[in-house]
């Protein structure tokens, strides 16, 4: 029981700290080194490609689907300029 309880209580942190960061993910990628711009982009997103206009053609990991509410993982295209 006490394993369950514990358990359960470190999901809520996680969970905490998730919605935290996805809060600030914009002033946080804003104001990391290229290196670190690297690292959240390929935590958040899977298999990066440009369409024909040079778009990004984002898809997106879980746990971001979920948070962001996307049903089939993808978001085509994005005017990122």
């Amino acid at each position: 029981m006490g394993r369950h309880h514990d358990a359960d209580e470190n999901f809520y942190v996680t969970a905490n700290v998730v919605m935290n960061l996805a809060a600030r993910s914009r002033e946080i990628f804003i104001s990391s080194e290229v290196a670190e711009k690297r690292q959240i982009l390929n935590l958040v997103f899977q298999n990066l490609k440009l369409d024909e206009k040079q778009n990004p053609i984002l898809e997106v990991n879980e746990p971001f689907m979920t948070l962001m509410g996307i049903k089939n993982g993808f978001i085509r295209p994005i005017n990122c300029r």
